[in-house]
């Protein structure tokens, strides 16, 4: 009889207290009495039963009208002395002996809540915010750091936990990142995503140590210079990747009795996708790769396919290059087309990198003839000045979006042997 009345009490009792610890504010004053009676009477009968005490250390500490943290405490000291390997009272019991001001005690209770449970990532993570708040960031980090070895995929989240404190990045770099390549990287692209230069480059020369570093990770730590005009810092760095990677053999007498600053400027290499190579685009309605077959000099040109039903506003291929401020230059190129349809074909521009942000402050922006229709490799030319605090430019090819009736583009255009040469500095303007 006793066992029959149990069964019946004691499971709609555990539905009730999960729904009344999820919504205390639906619960109205009968309802409360009534698991808090239930619950009493489920400990009476199966004393020895940790759960319902914990279950009742919950409703004593959730409830919003009749919260007693301090019979929350006893109901959990309880149900862990019938179990003390259960890591869920040990966090709750810490966090009732918070809400009464006993932070050594809630310490303890947390301490002891890992000890009995340390893999389990959710504790490892409510114990790092539990100790930051409390400005303890030693234990915080070492239980956030735990966190990462057994969440990897949560990375960013650490991180933006530790980018809100005051904490030197040195610090986190010794405390908090596990000394690992691939935490190294996940901090050092967090940083990058962020614009944090300065802590970037600091990872940076923490992973450069010894450690064979991948080509994405090269570039795309070597794009984050260029973007914030660390070009010397890039530029070092992009010969390095170039002699790493094999692309070349010595940087330092690859271009010997070359007057061109641009790399690869008649495609021969495969571009790289980023640094001071080609980043090639992508455009609905056209197909853009290296060709094999048709070349003016070498062996390969860039290809683009137009398939006639799009009207794109396309950048084919692009490339910063390092420029002098106050210098003239000439920038050449050859294009040869096919068919090519509309009156907005190809051509090539020069923009100052970063005008927005400041450099090349007075603009510099110039273009060649555009070429259209069919044409065997016509040569396009253009003379320009940098103003005097630029540095850097933006090499690009393209075609712009017609705003004519007849605007689907087809036909197909190549593009070979682009180069930019230094003419005379000039010392007034």
């Amino acid at each position: 009889m006793v066992i029959r009345w149990l069964t019946c009490i004691v499971i709609p009792i555990s539905i009730l207290v999960g729904w009344l610890i999820i919504n205390p504010l639906f619960a109205d004053i009968s309802l409360r009495s009534f698991l808090k009676e239930g619950l009493e009477k489920a400990i009476h009968y199966t004393p020895g039963n940790a759960w319902y005490h914990y279950l009742l250390g919950r409703f004593f500490e959730s409830d919003l009208k009749e919260s007693d943290l301090k019979k929350a405490v006893e109901s959990y000291r309880e149900a862990l002395r019938l179990n003390p390997l259960d890591s869920r009272v040990w966090i709750a019991l810490a966090r009732a002996y918070e809400g009464l001001g006993m932070e050594k005690e809630a310490d303890l209770s947390l301490s002891k809540a890992i000890l009995v449970n340390p893999n389990n990532s959710d504790l490892r993570w409510e114990a790092g915010v539990f100790y930051l708040l409390r400005e303890k960031t030693d234990k915080s980090f070492l239980n956030l750091r735990e966190y990462l070895i057994l969440k990897p995929e949560n990375q960013n989240m650490v991180y933006d936990l530790s980018e809100r404190l005051t904490i030197e990045n040195r610090y986190i770099l010794t405390n908090l990142i596990p000394p690992s390549y691939n935490y190294y990287k996940g901090y050092l692209s967090y940083l990058i995503s962020n614009n944090k230069l300065v802590n970037a480059r600091e990872v940076w020369n923490v992973i450069s140590e010894g450690q064979k570093i991948e080509k994405g990770l090269y570039l795309k730590y070597i794009d984050f210079l260029i973007s914030n005009s660390e070009y010397s810092e890039a530029r070092q760095l992009w010969m390095s990747a170039l002699k790493d990677f094999g692309r070349i053999g010595n940087p330092d007498i690859e271009n010997a009795g070359s007057e061109d600053i641009l790399w690869n400027g008649g495609f021969e290499k495969v571009p790289i996708d980023g640094g001071f190579d080609w980043k090639i685009g992508k455009e609905e309605g056209v197909k853009i790769s290296i060709d094999n077959d048709v070349h003016r000099e070498g062996l390969k040109s860039l290809s683009m396919v137009f398939n006639g039903k799009h009207n794109p506003d396309l950048v084919a291929a692009s490339q910063v290059t390092l420029l002098k401020p106050d210098t003239t230059y000439t920038l050449k190129g050859y294009i040869k087309t096919e068919d090519l349809t509309t009156t907005n074909g190809i051509f090539i521009d020069i923009t100052g990198h970063n005008q927005s942000k400041g450099s090349c402050g007075k603009g510099l922006y110039k273009t060649t003839d555009t070429v259209t229709g069919t044409n065997h490799w016509k040569e396009v030319q253009i003379d320009f000045m940098t103003p005097p605090d630029c540095y850097a430019g933006i090499i690009s090819i393209k075609r712009q979006r017609s705003t004519k009736f007849d605007n689907k583009i087809g036909g197909s255009a190549w593009i070979d042997k682009i180069t930019i040469k230094e003419g005379e500095r000039s010392y007034s303007r």
